[in-house]
């Protein structure tokens, strides 16, 4: 299970059992910081249950103070590393100075959980369930021209990728406001953030979190070398892991333990894996069946979807003899989703390396990357498009108050 799947179940355990839950999000990132928009920690009255917000810088800060600061509702703390020295000249109890050096703020969206308020992670739960994308809009500052407070820090409204929306937003007209950047996060697969006019004056903010599912992977082979990548795809990185074994009458899942799920399926019986490529419906394929011509009878149906990645495993030549032989093609023909051999170099000699390699050339290729050292990219590691279309100019105070 992915931290986000883990996160949701946690909450929703303390709060069936009567216990009061707080999470943590972090909801709007600027410069270098180790997470980004999205990551969660949940705290419950016994200490940190899940996740996490940075690489450890933040967390004794929240785990400390995040009750009393939500005890009159939900607040936003800002939490800046520009400064290595730690000075800040208006550093107030919602903007913390810290003599990191990191170069980065993060603003952290704190909200006690209890059965009126943990619908959205219902609703993430179903997402999860169902491998389906979202969205999740969240009002993380109020200005108010008024004394009004009809739109509050921390309401919601939620968009799946059925259209269904749902939200605890009284204004009609706030909310098709909403729903309206929500279908613009959806069609565009990210997230975003707009500041709106409410009603009795002023303003409003919301972070519209783009929610997928964790990638799936599809494994032909059940080999001894399936065995690591399965347990490093599912255990360390929650993906989901399907593993199809093409030669045993009948399926063993006790070899791996960790896979969602274990089935066979003969490399030659075309309708069943057609029927099988539809229902997963996978990120990745992974053919490392140490048969060529199941290989070779499996390339035609992987092809047949739209996989972005499919990796076969052995030297170049067996992948072009392969395609040759049975699509009377060549790997040059497939530039952007066959990659083989299979893996990024790392010298990998040994089943656990080669999982390594693998697994990373799959996220790597997930995530646009070519997978080379960080130390050789110009600009910044993580992507920054949201901020750059984010209505705070760069230079100008993004700080602010703790807001009820």
């Amino acid at each position: 299970m992915n931290e986000l799947g883990r996160i949701v179940r946690a909450a929703e355990t303390e709060i069936e059992s009567g216990q009061t839950a707080l999470m943590a999000t972090l909801v709007k990132a600027y410069g270098s910081t180790y997470r980004r928009p999205g990551a969660r920690m949940l705290l419950t009255g016994d200490g940190w249950v899940d996740g996490s917000l940075s690489g450890g810088c933040l967390e004794g800060d929240v785990i400390r103070k995040a009750w009393w600061r939500t005890e009159n509702g939900p607040s936003v703390v800002t939490y800046d590393s520009m400064n290595a020295d730690g000075s800040n000249s208006d550093e107030s109890d919602d903007e913390i100075a810290w003599g990191l050096g990191c170069n980065g703020i993060v603003e952290a969206l704190l909200e006690r959980l209890t059965p009126e308020t943990r619908w959205h992670l219902m609703i993430l739960s179903q997402w999860l369930a169902e491998r389906s994308v979202g969205v999740v809009a969240t009002v993380i500052r109020r200005e108010s021209d008024s004394g009004s407070q009809s739109v509050r820090i921390g309401q919601r409204l939620t968009l799946s990728a059925s259209g269904e929306v749902q939200t605890d937003i009284p204004d009609p007209l706030l909310c098709q406001i909403l729903r309206e950047s929500a279908e613009t996060a959806l069609r565009e697969s990210r997230s975003l953030w707009q500041t709106f006019p409410v009603a009795e004056g002023g303003t409003a903010e919301a972070f519209f979190e783009f929610v997928a599912p964790p990638l799936s992977l599809l494994l032909f082979g059940a080999g001894h070398d399936a065995v690591p990548l399965t347990r490093l795809a599912k255990l360390h990185l929650g993906w989901r892991v399907t593993v199809v074994d093409t030669r045993a009458a009948r399926p063993r899942p006790e070899r791996f333990p960790d896979a969602d799920s274990v089935i066979t399926c003969a490399a030659t019986d075309t309708a069943s894996l057609q029927a099988l490529l539809a229902t997963e419906s996978p990120d990745a394929v992974v053919l490392m069946t140490h048969n060529y011509h199941d290989d070779a009878a499996l390339i035609r149906p992987v092809l047949s979807t739209d996989t972005g990645y499919i990796g076969i495993l052995g030297p170049r030549s067996r992948a072009e003899r392969l395609l040759q032989e049975s699509l009377g093609a060549s790997l040059t023909d497939f530039p952007e989703r066959i990659y083989a051999p299979v893996g990024l170099d790392i010298g990998a000699d040994n089943p656990e390396a080669i999982a390594l390699a693998i697994v990373a050339e799959i996220q790597a290729s997930s995530a646009g990357r070519q997978g080379g050292m960080l130390r050789a990219r110009q600009g910044p590691i993580h992507a920054r498009e949201a901020e750059r279309k984010d209505p705070t100019p760069p230079g100008q105070s993004i700080r602010s108050k703790t807001e009820i």
